[in-house]
């Protein structure tokens, strides 16, 4: 049993649990998920994830109002190698910057901050977002990825909500090197989306895997850290989950899923299991199963107070985890 996450650590937004990130990586391991989101084991950011945040208010802050990044951080260095590639606005419309909103899939709300997304000539919409990497030469999505990557998927859906007159959305994924030492230049990666692929990516991918968290979450007290299975290939994943040590020592690793088992179908399955486990507590709860009857004492004053679910027509009662017998009072 994982013990309760330390009082010191940052607590985890609930509004994030069904953030694009969040859904893709639970696609990925969905223990990791479960630890972040249900368990509330949140740990500081990274100094790369800090770096990567610092960078992309740089930028925000320079499409803004060309305010300049400073020379005297790292994060203002990185910026300013990248800021001579951003895209030129001078002849878009519809300007946003980080641009905040809600997409509903599955009856469940997706939040999302899109770096910066913009029309041209009025036409179809552009989602623009910074990606920041050490290496982004290994690293970057190609744009076939960007067409089944849940987060640029996502993006999209809500630029054809926000222009419903639109056939595509342009994804441009902004690729900036970190590195200290002759960092590369900037590059994109850039993919077309018409508004059918998206339509059926959502709905085969997203919204499956969005109502399969929501049970998963529902059903946290029921729980424990290993009844949730994990994928130990995805422990070097975004420079190293921080959960593996927790995760990797005995007896944990024992439900461990080999690289190939770690697969929708497998975690539809664990979901359905979750699924028919709660309904089996609700059931219980309302109309706890008949066991042997032992005979306890109740008073009548404590018998009245009892809810009626918890009586029987012939008078019997449940307590102490039994049907008791009909009690017979004094007059």
């Amino acid at each position: 049993m994982l013990p309760p996450p330390p009082n010191d650590l940052p607590r985890e937004d609930p509004h994030k649990r069904f953030s694009p990130t969040r859904i893709g990586a639970s696609l990925r391991c969905i223990r990791r998920w479960w630890l972040r989101t249900v368990a509330g084991h949140i740990y500081p950011d990274k100094p790369s994830t800090a770096l990567g945040t610092a960078v992309h208010a740089h930028l925000a802050a320079f499409l803004a109002d060309r305010t300049a990044p400073p020379n005297d951080t790292r994060a203002g260095r990185v910026a300013q190698l990248a800021i001579g590639r951003l895209p030129d606005l001078s002849r878009a419309d519809d300007i946003q910057i980080e641009q905040s909103s809600t997409l509903i899939v599955g009856g469940h709300p997706i939040h999302m901050t899109r770096d910066l997304t913009y029309t041209r000539h009025g036409g179809n919409p552009v989602v623009h977002d910074h990606k920041t990497s050490s290496d982004p030469g290994k690293w970057n999505k190609r744009p076939a990825a960007l067409m089944a990557d849940i987060q640029a998927q996502c993006y999209a859906a809500q630029s054809f909500l926000d222009y419903p007159r639109a056939d595509d959305v342009t994804l441009t994924w902004y690729y900036i090197s970190t590195a200290e030492k002759r960092p590369p230049p900037p590059f994109y990666s850039t993919a077309l989306v018409e508004r059918q692929h998206n339509a059926d990516f959502m709905g085969a991918t997203v919204e499956p895997q969005v109502r399969r968290l929501a049970v998963i979450y529902e059903a946290g007290p029921l729980l424990s850290l290993a009844d949730v299975p994990a994928n130990y290939s995805a422990c070097g994943d975004f420079g190293g989950c921080e959960h593996r040590t927790t995760c990797q020592s005995s007896p944990l690793k024992t439900w461990a899923l080999k690289p190939e088992d770690q697969s929708v179908e497998q975690q539809s399955t664990f979901a359905e299991r979750v699924r028919a486990e709660m309904a089996a507590k609700q059931r219980n709860d309302l109309n706890p199963p008949p066991p042997e009857d032992t005979n306890i004492m109740i008073t009548k004053a404590d018998y009245d107070a009892l809810p009626a679910t918890y009586k029987q027509a012939d008078g019997r009662y449940y307590a102490d985890g039994a049907w008791q017998p009909a009690p017979v009072f004094d007059t």
